[in-house]
């Protein structure tokens, strides 16, 4: 069974690391203030990244290298990652398959601040919508 390795970006713009077997589950529960000490104190989180593992094991060796990373290198992995891989499947209960650099549009647009959420589309700017 394949697990993730994920990235929060926290209100303080400080960036948390964790792995998981239920990605979706886990960053509600983090959004919820249940998650983990160090988020708790740093709410409202939102997820940045993520990539899937074949094993528990290659997620665990991931997060612990990636945790040693400078700040700088952590944001050019993020950008390069969703550059050059190819779409993920992002299964959410509704069952809506979104490419991977949509995502990380998104989140890098609500983490910029030019994105809300409307209706269930994502508004970025002023003209421009993605359906999510």
């Amino acid at each position: 069974m394949g697990a993730w390795v994920y990235v929060l970006r926290c209100r303080d713009g400080s960036l948390y690391t964790g792995w998981t077997n239920q990605l979706e589950k886990r960053v509600k529960t983090h959004q919820a203030g249940k998650g983990g000490k160090y988020t708790r104190s740093r709410l409202p989180v939102r997820l940045v990244g993520a990539w899937r593992k074949r094993t528990r094991r290659e997620a665990m060796r991931e997060e612990v290298l990636f945790k040693q990373c400078t700040r700088l290198e952590k944001l050019k992995k993020l950008r390069k990652c969703f550059r050059t891989k190819t779409p993920a499947r992002v299964r959410p209960r509704a069952r809506v398959s979104v490419r991977l650099s949509t995502l990380f549009l998104v989140c890098l647009a609500g983490w910029l601040g030019v994105a809300r959420c409307l209706g269930g589309f994502f508004l970025l700017g002023i003209e421009s919508a993605i359906a999510v």
